[in-house]
């Protein structure tokens, strides 16, 4: 019975993190050289997150060659998701209601808070209900 992968080996996870965080460090040095100057602001986002997700690699490794909890290595992508959600549904209710950007904007967190949380049984239709 193997009771460890060449993935988890203290070898690889060196490997992750010098690929992870050299990569990182090549978009960065691609972005100061002006490799993405004349991309659309769309490819420029996709850049930037595919920047996250590389850094991501590199801290998993070094993290995981520490003894800590991996999942953590993802937070700076999870964040900027969920920051493009919300600026993404405030700009809707500022288009439908009117509503100041920061307006919809903070509604737009606490409703995904209320979501993640689990606050809401049964839907936003059904109406909140603590447990």
């Amino acid at each position: 019975m193997q009771t460890g992968s060449f993935l988890e080996s203290r070898w690889a996870l060196l490997l992750q993190a010098a690929i992870g965080f050299g990569a990182t460090a090549w978009m960065a040095h691609g972005v100061d050289a002006g490799l993405t100057r004349a991309w659309s602001g769309g490819q420029q986002v996709v850049w930037f997150v595919a920047m996250l997700c590389t850094m991501g690699v590199g801290a998993r490794g070094v993290i995981a060659l520490r003894g800590g909890d991996t999942r953590f290595a993802w937070v700076p992508l999870i964040v900027t998701f969920w920051l493009g959600v919300a600026v993404a549904t405030g700009l809707l209710l500022q288009s439908f209601f009117g509503l100041t950007l920061l307006s919809g904007i903070l509604g737009a967190f606490a409703a995904m808070q209320a979501w993640w949380t689990g606050a809401c049984r049964g839907g936003f239709g059904m109406g909140c209900v603590p447990r």
